[in-house]
């Protein structure tokens, strides 16, 4: 429990900050998705980058409600793009419920396996994979509740866009964790912390 709770603490102001410049950063992705890319293909870019953005923050922050916060962020950001089916208040619950998903299962990993890109990876998965299904029963509860094939297919598609984006994006960071880059912004975040 006590590795749990290291990981609930509050947040510093430049964190925050890093927070809101990585959601600002994925929501004008996502918005530029929106026009080059076909419909279709939109959701899945979308994930991907929420996906990486959600890797980087988690690996340089380390705390508890980072992904929470920054799920409710990108889903305000984006609150009239139709990336995954939904607009609206609608995708703010969407969002929220993806973001408690990722949040539970990644502190309960984190007591019980200790392995910091295992915990992501799984907790990312089921995060994504609650988006479609969410927005699924949103949509049409009866339909939803059914499980057709092509929400299922939809649903193992997220999974699996979750799955191996979040492992490609741990490979990255064990690769450029030590690089001049993020040593610079994690000493910068430390230094700053420190001074508050």
């Amino acid at each position: 429990m006590s590795f749990a709770h290291e990981h609930i603490r509050t947040f510093r102001k430049t964190e925050l900050g890093l927070i809101l410049f990585v959601a600002i950063l994925v929501s004008v992705v996502v918005y530029l998705l929106n026009f080059l890319i076909d419909p279709t293909f939109l959701f899945l870019g979308s994930l991907i980058v929420l996906v990486f953005g959600l890797n980087f923050l988690v690996h340089i922050i380390k705390k508890t409600g980072v992904v929470m916060l920054f799920f409710i962020l990108i889903s305000l950001f984006t609150l009239f793009i139709n990336d995954i089916g939904i607009v609206g208040w609608k995708k703010i619950i969407v969002f929220l419920i993806a973001g408690l998903i990722f949040e539970l299962s990644f502190l309960f990993l984190k007591i019980h396996v200790h392995n910091i890109p295992f915990d992501i990876v799984v907790g990312t998965s089921f995060s994504l994979l609650s988006i479609p299904l969410t927005t699924a029963f949103f949509l049409s509860p009866s339909l939803a509740s059914s499980f057709p094939q092509s929400l299922l297919n939809v649903l193992s598609l997220a999974f699996v866009v979750g799955l191996i984006t979040s492992v490609v994006a741990s490979l990255l960071w064990h690769h450029f964790e030590h690089s001049r880059l993020i040593l610079k912004i994690e000493s910068r975040l430390l230094n700053l912390n420190k001074k508050l």
